[in-house]
């Protein structure tokens, strides 16, 4: 699903050793919207319940999630494949927000960081989008233009144009890491 529905792979990004689960309820909406159409899980359904307690348990979630995670044959991902997963979310968000705060802001925490990962295919798809960072908010100045750019192709793209062009890139970068067969290339390529 397109758009900013949560999916599998939503939550799936959020299994990454380093990252911070915010939103518990994300797993336990989810939850609730897969039994609703119709997913017969148990282990779905308990997740769905725990939607009700006022405070969510993290280990629960995590605990129930993983469970049905394996009543349909998904191994839980690792890090680099989590990584894969929160990139693609990322560009899910930068694509089809419609707010721009949001995807200025998506932009700017998401790739105003540095990543080391054991794929060379992820880096150069991370370092693009550290560039495009870079250039639309470190290196363009709202009296002068662009100081400096990282892609000589920005120079070309005012400033009421830079969140359309996000959204558009972002767009083909999440279809990328849509693909089953570019993520399975990303995660064989890793050293």
């Amino acid at each position: 699903m397109v758009g900013n529905a949560t999916d599998l792979k939503d939550l799936l990004a959020k299994t990454r050793p380093d990252f911070t689960i915010q939103n518990l309820r994300d797993f336990t909406d989810w939850a609730e919207q897969r039994v609703l159409a119709g997913d017969p899980s148990s282990n779905l359904l308990i997740l769905a319940s725990l939607g009700l307690d006022k405070d969510l348990v993290r280990e629960e979630v995590q605990t129930y999630f993983a469970a049905y995670l394996k009543d349909i044959g998904k191994p839980y991902p690792d890090s680099l494949e989590a990584t894969v997963y929160y990139f693609r979310r990322c560009f899910k968000i930068l694509a089809w927000s419609e707010d721009e705060n949001v995807v200025w802001g998506t932009l700017i925490d998401t790739f105003d960081r540095w990543y080391e990962f054991d794929s060379a295919m992820l880096s150069r798809v991370v370092n693009y989008w550290n560039g495009v960072r870079s250039d639309f908010v470190d290196c363009f100045d709202e009296e002068y233009g662009y100081l400096h750019v990282m892609f000589p192709r920005h120079f070309d793209i005012p400033r009421q144009k830079q969140c359309d062009y996000i959204r558009e890139t972002a767009k083909r970068f999440f279809w990328l890491l849509e693909c089953e067969y570019t993520c399975s290339l990303i995660l064989k390529n890793s050293s």
